[in-house]
């Protein structure tokens, strides 16, 4: 009897170990698969931590490629505001681009006819159109000569 009783102690403790081994496999199975898939998350997939890093880095430089575009933007509009109230600077524009003048004043037009007839200055071309542009226009003012 004695020995039927330790072969079921050692049947059982067998049974135990067993048991435990297949609980200690498929916890470590469960582990590997677990760790592989974290790699893969991290490393592999399509929002992986490089291009997470990537977009930090992109993030702070749009963010500061918008502090700067606000920098240039209020600038532009305190110049526009400036330009607006500038009485020098509306009567220069005036002056230049629509031809006109002041009621005391008289506008010569110095041509030079020694001045060779083509350029190759877009300069001399576009003072050349601006100088016929006032003519035509101080000529349509000119209607009783």
């Amino acid at each position: 009897m004695q020995y039927s009783r330790e072969k079921r102690h050692s049947a059982s403790f067998l049974n135990k170990i067993k048991r435990k081994l297949k609980v200690e496999f498929f916890l470590s199975l469960a582990l590997l698969f677990l760790i592989a898939y974290s790699l893969y998350i991290f490393f592999g997939s399509q929002n992986n931590i490089f291009r997470y890093v990537e977009k930090i880095y992109m993030k702070k430089n749009l963010v500061s490629e918008i502090q700067n575009l606000k920098k240039e933007n209020l600038a532009l509009k305190e110049k526009i505001e400036f330009l607006k109230r500038d009485n020098f600077y509306i009567e220069k524009k005036a002056r230049e681009d629509l031809g006109l003048k002041k009621d005391n004043e008289e506008i010569y037009v110095i041509i030079d006819k020694n001045e060779p007839k083509e350029t190759s200055s877009g300069f001399i071309n576009e003072s050349k159109k601006w100088l016929t542009e006032i003519i035509k226009t101080y000529k349509s003012y000119n209607i009783n000569e």
